[in-house]
């Protein structure tokens, strides 16, 4: 075997581009998994340039180990313009954010390294923007490039961010991938396919939720206030094919999705006392989709979501469940419940341990082959059965 020393540089450049830090792997989908390197002495690249001379060298002379750059904690601008020039015109991904800061000193504060990053926007192919000041006069730039934007701006500490990236956003030809959790805008773009939105206020001359037709993946997260001051106008996406909620659902009876396919319910803002999961049930019935993929994240509110699960919309159709041991453990103890005697005494004995069942869909004798058997019978076309568990 040869000494790794002795490999050639562009194997060399494959294992440091494998190095970099990355998301975790999840379960349940993600709208964007997107990870933005803070740079640090203990992960690459900037580990991989304390090894040796001829790493350091090999690190240096490859762009795309510094084409993603976190700038939220980062202290000296030196790194930042050290990091950016190694990159060279390898198209970007930057994350800007604002320190935690008072609200006094927030109104006037821009990050100190924003003269180094604004001249690289034109070369950003990912863009992540968190309560940030432009500078004034700042005049928009081309973003030949930019395939995903991410704008975040709390609500109570106003700027003029989000009107400077809804220009910025209109010279984005290549713009595909939008979140924006911000205030009310009225710049529309009508390429979007993966469109997410989180906002306290709407309306309809404010979002450009009726133009969206060719997205075909939707990430919803509704505030409360949404409930009195939704337009009761009726908003036909045609193309959504997957549907990301977060938040209050109320407001999902105003959308009709006729291409859904696949529901992801994974925000831990579903958790609430009066949560209801009606408007889901309305959309469904109402947009004549079929489901085939349910997705439910272990922090989402236990009944509600089983309610929903085994809802007529829901169980006969679904092919693919990803599920936590906790709500499956959940819903074995419901149909206990609805049907004294479904489970066997071995079945009740693995109920309540609360742990990962490994369902065994080869030998159905056996008490996890009983599990599958119960899940069967529930929903007759499941053929794949996901656990998202957080340890």
């Amino acid at each position: 075997m040869p000494h790794i020393l002795s490999f050639p540089t562009e194997v060399l450049d494959e294992i440091f581009y494998n190095c970099l830090p990355s998301s975790e792997p999840t379960a349940i989908s993600t709208f964007d998994s997107t990870l933005f390197i803070h740079p640090s002495c203990t992960s690459a690249p900037l580990l991989l340039c304390q090894i040796c001379r001829r790493w350091r060298l090999i690190a240096i002379a490859t762009p795309r180990l510094w084409a993603s750059l976190n700038t939220e904690f980062t202290k000296h601008s030196e790194l930042v313009e050290i990091w950016l020039n190694r990159a060279r015109s390898h198209p970007l991904s930057l994350r800007l954010a604002h320190p935690c800061l008072p609200d006094d000193v927030y109104a006037g504060w821009t990050p100190r390294h924003l003269p180094l990053l604004l001249p690289k926007f034109p070369q950003c192919e990912r863009l992540h923007i968190t309560d940030m000041c432009f500078p004034s006069g700042f005049e928009p730039l081309a973003l030949p490039l930019l395939e995903s934007v991410s704008f975040t701006e709390n609500s109570d500490r106003r700027s003029n961010a989000a009107t400077v990236m809804s220009q910025l956003l209109l010279n984005a030809p290549k713009l595909r991938q939008m979140h924006w959790h911000g205030p009310r805008f009225s710049a529309c773009w009508p390429n979007l396919s993966h469109f997410s939105l989180k906002t306290l206020w709407f309306a309809a001359d404010s979002h450009p939720i009726p133009l969206l037709t060719h997205v075909t993946h939707l990430h919803l997260d509704f505030h409360p206030h949404w409930q009195t001051a939704i337009n009761p106008e009726i908003y036909l996406l045609p193309n959504v094919t997957t549907l990301f909620l977060g938040g209050y659902d109320s407001n999902l009876a105003s959308f009709r999705l006729p291409a859904l396919r696949h529901l992801i319910i994974g925000d831990p803002s579903c958790v609430c006392e009066d949560h209801d999961t009606g408007s889901i049930v309305h959309l469904l019935e109402h947009s004549h989709c079929t489901l085939d993929i349910f997705e439910l994240s272990e922090r989402a509110h236990t009944a509600d979501f089983l309610t929903l699960l085994t809802h007529r919309a829901v169980a006969p159709s679904i092919t693919a469940l990803v599920i936590s041991s906790y709500h499956l453990n959940e819903l074995f103890e419901r149909l206990e419940q609805d049907i004294p005697g479904t489970l066997p005494d071995v079945v009740k004995h693995l109920r309540p341990v609360d742990r990962c069942f490994h369902i065994d869909w080869t030998y159905l004798e056996a008490a996890t082959g009983i599990l599958a058997s119960l899940l069967c019978a529930q929903f007759p076309l499941l053929c794949h059965l996901t656990l998202d568990d957080i340890f």
